[in-house]
């Protein structure tokens, strides 16, 4: 995690992950409010435009997957009113989807970026935790995650292989 405050640098024409060259030909971008609503929108998108960018549908599964468990915390947890927006940056290439979640919610929690794994489960069903779980899944589906809160807004940078 870098803790160097800069501004957050969007994926655009300039820069893309670093490379020179020609743009990524497959890529998604989107901007919306965190609402439930708006997170399900996306996530029916996601699946009707990168269905075809991918023959392993599995992986497109495993991606939807951790972008749903990502907003759905920004909905639930980082959401501090009606002017809470989500921007997300995603890029396709031959081995991985690159994504890239800013918003301007409440500052995610530094403990769910560490893999802790599993939470504590105590014998018998009513002893199952309820939560605790999303972040488990998210650092066993993607890699290269990097977080940052800077001039109030949260970057969270992460990838999946295909």
């Amino acid at each position: 995690m870098n803790k160097e405050t800069r501004p957050i640098q969007h994926f655009g024409a300039r820069s893309h992950w670093g490379r020179t060259g020609p743009r990524p030909a497959r890529r998604l971008h989107r901007s919306f409010p965190a609402t439930a609503v708006e997170v399900t929108a996306f996530l029916s998108d996601f699946i009707l435009r990168t269905g075809a960018w991918t023959a392993d549908r599995a992986r497109l599964d495993d991606a939807e997957l951790v972008l749903a468990e990502i907003l759905n915390n920004i909905v639930e947890h980082g959401s501090t009113g009606p002017d809470t927006m989500v921007e997300i940056t995603l890029v396709f290439d031959a081995t991985r989807i690159r994504a890239e979640v800013v918003d301007n919610g409440a500052a995610l929690p530094l403990a769910c970026l560490l893999d802790s794994g599993l939470p504590r489960m105590e014998p018998g069903i009513r002893n199952l935790p309820e939560g605790g779980f999303g972040w488990f899944m998210i650092h066993q589906i993607a890699g290269d995650i990097a977080y940052e809160h800077v001039g109030g807004q949260n970057r969270l940078i992460f990838s999946i292989p295909l």
